[in-house]
């Protein structure tokens, strides 16, 4: 795992930020993740250049391609995937209370989706679906969607997105960590 921070003082956004950081790191044979926010084209070029695959979040940010993918998997569609190898993984686990379940659907099939060509190294869409039962009967739904460059591959994309999420869940439960973040690099610059 990576994490790098630097001081933004030319005002690019975060998006151009995190892409000239991905430039000088090694990315080869790496799946990077990332949040919404950095679901862009531009990051996904950086990535692919770099010989890296990618898992990168989708929200209303991305407006139709959020939409889009988000229908594809209504229907039937999560079925099929559920029978075919590779495309689908289901996890039950404790937490928060309760207990949550995740189904993890991921394809192949992007011909249906008009701006293909514009991401470099598209491969593939995925889905998480999460519902949450607490103890007290209350329960939760969500869906998050994702653009991938990995294959079909249930697997991969449930440790990717797994492994995303532990980072924020850190950086939320340990924000005194991150906020000496520059100060633990400089230190380590120096040892």
């Amino acid at each position: 795992m990576w994490l790098r921070q630097e001081r933004n003082g030319r005002r690019k956004g975060k998006g151009p930020a995190a892409q000239e950081l991905l430039r000088v790191m090694d990315l080869k044979g790496t799946i990077v993740t990332a949040d919404a926010m950095n679901c862009q084209k531009g990051t996904a070029e950086v990535i692919t250049e770099g010989k890296g695959d990618y898992v990168l979040a989708l929200k209303g940010n991305q407006g139709l391609l959020y939409e889009e993918v988000r229908a594809y998997f209504d229907g039937d569609c999560l079925e099929t995937l559920k029978g075919k190898s590779g495309c689908y993984k289901k996890t039950v686990e404790a937490e928060h209370g309760g207990v949550a379940v995740r189904e993890y659907y991921i394809t192949e099939d992007t011909g249906w989706f008009s701006e293909k060509g514009k991401w470099k190294g598209l491969k593939s869409f995925g889905m998480v679906h999460k519902k949450l039962k607490r103890r007290d009967g209350t329960q939760e739904e969500e869906f998050r969607c994702y653009i991938c460059s990995i294959e079909e591959n249930a697997e991969e994309f449930e440790r990717a997105v797994r492994r995303h999420w532990g980072v924020l869940s850190a950086a939320f439960f340990y924000p005194h960590l991150f906020q000496r973040m520059p100060e633990i690099l400089d230190f380590l610059q120096a040892a």
